[in-house]
């Protein structure tokens, strides 16, 4: 067996759990940043639920390219986040992290 046909093996088995594994570990990341000031945010799973649903949506329903649903998937959740959090800057403790 050559390298290239157990890559080929490799990838098809594990490609799935390779994504999963890198989309929970930047969700870890964007939770650990927020949490290194001392603030505990969950609004960002909820952010990126938001992305995906947008960019699956737009992806199944109109047939766009990927990197439209990616920008879309991108753009829409900032503003949503834009809306959520103006409201909330000035909160912090346990009224942040309900928020």
């Amino acid at each position: 067996m050559t390298m290239m046909e157990w890559w080929d093996g490799f990838w098809a088995t594990y490609n799935t759990v390779i994504f999963s594994v890198g989309v929970n570990a930047m969700l870890a990341l964007s939770i650990y940043v927020t949490l290194s000031c001392g603030l505990l945010s969950l609004a960002n799973a909820a952010f990126m639920g938001i992305g995906a649903y947008v960019a699956s949506l737009i992806t199944m329903q109109t047939g766009l390219p990927f990197p439209v649903a990616l920008a879309a998937g991108g753009i829409l959740p900032a503003l949503v986040a834009l809306v959520i959090g103006i409201p909330t800057l000035r909160l912090s403790g346990v009224y942040l992290a309900m928020a």
